[in-house]
């Protein structure tokens, strides 16, 4: 969330050809490349795919048809691209509660191998299991519960974790748009 309004008006549009199921604008954290690239008045975007730390082909696909959508938003490539609304989309500016910043939102209490039980785009309510530590006999050594009430937007699928690794990300208000159900 950019204070220029113009970049961050190109921002959307670019969010929105990439084509992903969330557009989620979130407050700028220093350190980070999207804030680099306000410091230096560029439109920048991130776009993630499924998260499952490996390399699926669907994702690849995504990853390759978002990138020639984003350069046909820009005019740099002739073609159509998509300007309906994202399926979610979220914009805050606030930090206080550093939303965005992915690896703070449930972090791994311990090391282990972490067992989701909730899947992406799932609401939960406070306090309901999102998936457990185990050690290598599955024995369990955390339970990880959620902090808020919301929609999950990424389960790691990493087996294998170390103390402090992001896990699940719960998001507030995160309603189903609308306009896509007509």
């Amino acid at each position: 969330m950019v204070a220029n309004p113009g970049i961050l008006d190109c921002q959307r549009r670019m969010a929105i050809a990439f084509g992903g199921d969330l557009v989620w604008g979130t407050p700028l954290f220093p350190g980070r490349t999207l804030s680099q690239a306000e410091a230096l008045q560029i439109p920048a975007i991130y776009s993630e795919t499924t998260g499952t730390g490996g390399l699926r082909r669907s994702d690849v696909e995504h990853y390759k048809n978002g990138a020639r959508n984003v350069l046909r938003c820009l005019g740099m490539m002739e073609g159509s691209f998509p300007t309906r609304p994202a399926r979610f989309f979220r914009e805050i500016g606030r930090s206080e509660d550093k939303e965005g910043f992915l690896q703070l939102d449930h972090p791994a209490p311990c090391k282990g191998i972490f067992l989701p039980a909730v899947d992406l785009w799932d609401e939960v309510v406070a306090e309901q299991e999102l998936g457990r530590v185990v050690d290598s006999a599955g024995r369990s050594l955390a339970l990880v519960t959620s902090r808020r009430s919301g929609r999950v937007i990424l389960v790691r699928h990493s087996l294998s974790v170390n103390e402090a690794d992001g896990l699940v990300v719960v998001v507030e208000g995160l309603e189903e748009n609308q306009i896509l159900s007509d």
